[in-house]
């Protein structure tokens, strides 16, 4: 295991197979090695969660990864805020104020009837696991959100508002090949004959912020566990 490996470094683990690779795996091989070309395009979505990961479980990140500002500046002023802060992203106060405010309610939300706060207080955050496919022995990878002694957590902003409509979407956006493949790893890596229950904290992005707790049971890792199958064997 790799404790807060960068997310750069970690990515370019390309001779290492991820989830998110693989699932590419399952549309085609051909998609699989278009995935393995770096690019590095996030949608407003994928930007907001990338901010709410960061200031739950890494916000002492926050000088490094980002820039705020009153408002987005244009022509030279943006120019110049650019040379100034080349690998930082440009945040106005009212960004950060209102995604502050998300993970804020994240942090409250209890979990097994204690806050969510408590978990990442005594887990790990941005836990990388390299390890082998133990059948066909592929090179794989994983970075759990947070490890802690007694659960594997996921952090997930979403655009639903409840846990059926959540719950619907993982399996098209292959959730549980996720899931599955993070419970393997740390299985495998820790010689442990099964792995640490695996909980996902989904968080709508739009107001009013519903967060639901939702736990992977044995039917979703079990179709993860066939996907994962499937797109390991085609590797």
């Amino acid at each position: 295991t790799i404790k807060r490996l960068p997310a750069a470094e970690y990515h370019a683990m390309l001779v290492r197979s991820s989830s998110s690779m693989l699932k590419h795996m399952l549309v085609s091989p051909a998609h699989y090695l278009a995935a393995t070309i770096p690019r590095h395009v996030e949608s407003p979505a994928m930007k907001f969660g990338s901010l709410i990961h960061l200031l739950v479980l890494e916000p002492w990140q926050l000088p490094f990864e980002y820039v705020v500002v009153a408002e987005i500046p244009k022509g030279r002023e943006a120019r110049q805020l650019r040379e100034m802060y080349p690998s930082h992203t440009v945040l106005t106060e009212v960004e950060l104020h209102e995604a502050r405010a998300l993970a804020q309610r994240i942090m409250e939300r209890k979990v097994l009837g204690r806050p969510f706060q408590r978990f990442v207080e005594e887990g790990e955050p941005e836990l990388t696991f390299l390890f082998d496919d133990p059948v066909v022995g592929l090179p794989c990878r994983t970075r759990v959100d947070l490890w802690h002694p007694d659960f594997i957590f996921d952090l997930k902003t979403t655009r639903h508002a409840t846990c059926s409509e959540f719950q619907r979407a993982a399996l098209d956006l292959h959730y549980d090949l996720q899931a599955y493949m993070y419970c393997l790893a740390e299985a495998v890596v820790e010689k442990r004959d099964t792995a640490r229950p695996f909980i996902f904290i989904a968080a709508q992005a739009a107001e009013p912020h519903p967060v639901h707790v939702l736990s992977a049971g044995d039917h979703f890792l079990e179709n993860g566990r066939a996907k994962y199958q499937h797109a390991i064997g085609l590797l």
